[in-house]
């Protein structure tokens, strides 16, 4: 009974995480957001070879939040640069900027979202990708973020 309570959190959290990987691709290509490849990027993020059920995104969440970036990224690249004004926003690590931005469109998108929902995922997220200080940095410039809003 209790794992049936963690699968849709733990699916919104791979959708988070797989919206990273999505938006990371466009810095590094210079790509265009487009619903057409992010859907294409959802379908190969995991085939349906996968046995684990847990580690599929929830594909509803993906498309509401992926729906937020195509509305909101702009805002939220112009708060976020204001929030990290000794650090350009735009020279930061390609990473950094899409875990920053799809944490602030979620944000922008869903007012309702708490905020310690929102840094938890997102900072849960950093910190599987990076070390303390970066992690560090991520939670703080969030944590910023959804101060302002």
């Amino acid at each position: 009974m209790e794992d049936k309570k963690k699968n849709p959190a733990i699916k919104k959290t791979m959708a988070r995480l797989a919206l990273v990987q999505y938006l990371y691709s466009c810095y590094l290509s210079d790509l265009k957001l487009s619903s057409l490849e992010a859907t294409k990027f959802l379908n190969l993020y995991f085939d349906k070879d996968i046995n684990i059920k847990d580690l599929k995104p929830c594909s509803k969440h993906f498309s509401k939040v992926f729906s937020y970036m195509q509305l909101f990224k702009e805002q939220a690249e112009e708060k976020l640069d204001s929030i990290l004004m000794q650090r350009s926003f735009e020279n930061n690590d390609p990473l950094i900027k899409s875990i920053l931005v799809t944490a602030a469109v979620e944000k922008i998108g869903d007012e309702k979202l708490p905020p310690k929902v929102l840094l938890n995922e997102y900072t849960n997220i950093a910190s599987s990708l990076y070390d303390k200080d970066h992690v560090g940095f991520i939670n703080a410039a969030l944590n910023d973020f959804v101060g302002r809003e």
